[in-house]
């Protein structure tokens, strides 16, 4: 990754989203008008095995990791969109929400011919509700 001195040393990271998978660990459960909404598994890999499925649950990775990746998966009436926020430190590097009906994983990774920086990371995990309620307004001169 770039000279951490650089303010825009994360503007760069390589983040995709690729859907299926399963998985294992804590549960959260949010009701919505659709019915209850569980996030039975999120952990994070280093990797996918042959078959292109997630591999074993790690938290500790080497600066050369070519990609890490978080794995989420929900029990949900229909699909719904989860959010993920990828952190270095406390600092917000990238967000993004898409519609997930059972399981999804991304990954991010340092640019070509880069490395990870050394140092703490997290992913956070949110579902993304409706509007459940709005309000017009004007703006004028």
């Amino acid at each position: 990754m770039p000279n951490s001195n650089n303010p825009r040393r994360h503007a760069n990271l390589i983040l995709a989203l690729l859907i299926p998978a399963s998985l294992a660990c804590g549960i959260v459960q949010v009701s919505s008008n659709s019915g209850t909404i569980t996030i039975t598994d999120l952990y994070t890999t280093g990797g996918l095995d042959a078959s292109g499925q997630p591999m074993e649950p790690d938290s500790e990775f080497e600066t050369s990791q070519d990609r890490i990746y978080l794995v989420v998966t929900i029990d949900s009436p229909s699909p719904v969109p989860v959010g993920v926020r990828w952190f270095f430190g406390d600092e917000l590097i990238y967000e993004e929400a898409t519609r997930v009906d059972n399981a999804a994983y991304w990954f991010i990774g340092p640019p070509p011919g880069q490395e990870f920086e050394v140092g703490s990371y997290h992913a956070e995990v949110y579902l993304v509700q409706d509007p459940v309620r709005s309000v017009d307004f004007v703006v004028v001169p």
